[in-house]
């Protein structure tokens, strides 16, 4: 058709967009969730002038708490349910936050139920779905299935509220490693001792066929002990992406900088080792005090294995060997977590530790059974002595007698014969055996001639 009818009419595009065009910027690594759900988000719509906010009509909407695990229900007496304030508000003091990430915040709490502090973890974001539900409770369930052990961060409790995640845990006052790491420089005796606690740690979540994924030294907290470096024992944490090894979900990505290169692969058959690798890369930062790239050439680099010794050359040999063995670029090859263990110096660490459990330990029992016997007998005394106190306070008497009775207790030692000589008969008991001698001098004042006292014995 050459022209348009009465009906028809063209489009015509305006000289500026109605809406402008978005600009997407190369952030370089990013998450791929949280570019996802950026995404497939819709835009929300302005919320309508002419009715009411949701909250004034659904005053019941808000989910109660509930408990993740296997008990179901309430966690504590002390909720409410009838309060708009949260379960965490409610059961717990909150103090000051400990530490904050993308995705979580740690706060430093005491239980209103049994007194006890504790760090308890606040997820930022709510469930998106259930299947995002599923794996955040996976830290949960592994957290839960390894139990309890000296050198992993206790789980006590985790519950969900209004689709919020919280995860009640041990407090380990003393912080992370990382946060020790940036104030202090390590000795050998005390990377050894590091070493020894985070072995020891990845044994007992192998054991459990758990793999942590993501050990860094942001991870591992230090709580107060007589055993340890610097009277600190270290503790694995932080089991956010912690699977069991073999699953079928595959390996999920951690922190870059300390990953192993096999998991770029996603290599669910060799998890145990790339745990090793995280590990080994962790000590290779503590003992060198360099900064560890995320990407680049240095990245490829440090798990190439070439050119790692030249960053160990102020490393003793010793200890610079066995990093190399747990940075071996091929997993197969690298070593396990049983032969670090065995390995002699890692292995005299643990002998002294013993040694101190045999010896010390047994001492320390005695002197508590020693404070405990002094304490009950004080405890026993004390009423004894109040009860003759008052069954031989002083029974009053007359007057001479109290005067007689009461005369030998203030003289201010014994009685001597000099004392009643017959040049200090009218002088009393009480006198000093001491002879005065007056000399007059003559004076040039108007007062006359003074008098000097002299003694004499």
């Amino acid at each position: 058709m050459s022209g348009a009818s009465d009906g028809d009419y063209t489009f015509k595009s305006p000289s500026a967009p109605l809406r402008p065009t978005p600009i997407f910027f190369d952030a370089g690594l990013r998450k791929k969730s949280s570019v996802g759900a950026k995404l497939t988000t819709p835009t929300p719509l302005p919320p309508s002038k002419s009715t009411s906010p949701k909250s004034r009509i659904f005053r019941g909407s808000r989910q109660q708490p509930k408990r993740v695990g296997q008990e179901e229900g309430a966690l504590s007496p002390l909720y409410n349910h009838r309060i708009q304030a949260s379960y965490f508000e409610q059961c717990f003091t909150k103090y000051d936050e400990l530490g904050r990430g993308d995705f979580a915040v740690v706060y430093r709490a005491r239980s209103k139920t049994d007194g006890h502090m504790y760090a308890v973890k606040k997820l930022i974001h709510e469930f998106r779905g259930e299947g995002d539900r599923k794996n955040r409770l996976a830290e949960v369930t592994a957290a839960r299935d390894m139990g309890s052990h000296d050198h992993c961060v206790q789980y006590y409790d985790a519950w969900t509220d209004n689709k919020v995640l919280f995860i009640q845990m041990e407090l380990c006052e003393d912080g992370s490693l990382k946060e020790f790491a940036d104030t202090h420089t390590f000795t050998e005796k005390m990377l050894w001792n590091a070493l020894t606690d985070i072995a020891l740690g990845l044994q007992h979540i192998h054991s459990h066929e758990l793999v942590h994924l993501d050990i860094k030294p942001a991870n591992i907290f230090a709580a107060r002990s007589k055993l340890g470096f610097r009277g600190m024992v270290l503790k694995i944490g932080d089991f956010g992406i912690a699977s069991k090894c073999g699953g079928d979900d595959g390996a999920e990505e951690g922190d870059p900088k300390y990953m192993a290169p096999e998991l770029m692969h996603r290599s669910p058959e060799f998890l145990f080792p790339a745990d090793v690798f995280s590990a080994g890369i962790t000590l290779f930062e503590l003992a060198t005090g360099l900064d560890l790239p995320s990407r680049g050439d240095k990245w490829h680099e440090l798990r190439s294995g070439r050119g790692i010794r030249k960053y160990l050359t102020g490393v003793p040999n010793e200890l610079a060997d066995l990093i190399v063995e747990m940075m071996q670029p091929q997993p197969a090859r690298r070593i396990t977590i049983e032969n670090v263990l065995r390995h002699k110096r890692v292995a005299s660490v643990l002998r002294w530790r013993q040694a101190f459990h045999i010896v010390t330990l047994p001492l320390l029992w005695l002197l508590a059974i020693v404070a405990f016997l002094q304490r009950t007998l004080l405890l026993f005394f004390t009423p004894m002595r109040w009860i003759e106190s008052r069954l031989f306070r002083k029974i009053p008497q007359s007057d001479q007698d109290t005067h007689l009775s009461s005369s030998p207790a203030r003289l201010s030692r014994p009685i001597s014969p000099c004392l009643f000589s017959s040049d200090d008969e009218d002088v009393g008991v009480h006198r000093e055996p001491v002879k005065m001698k007056l000399t007059f001098e003559s004076a040039d004042d108007e007062d006359g001639p003074v008098a000097h006292h002299t003694r004499s014995h």
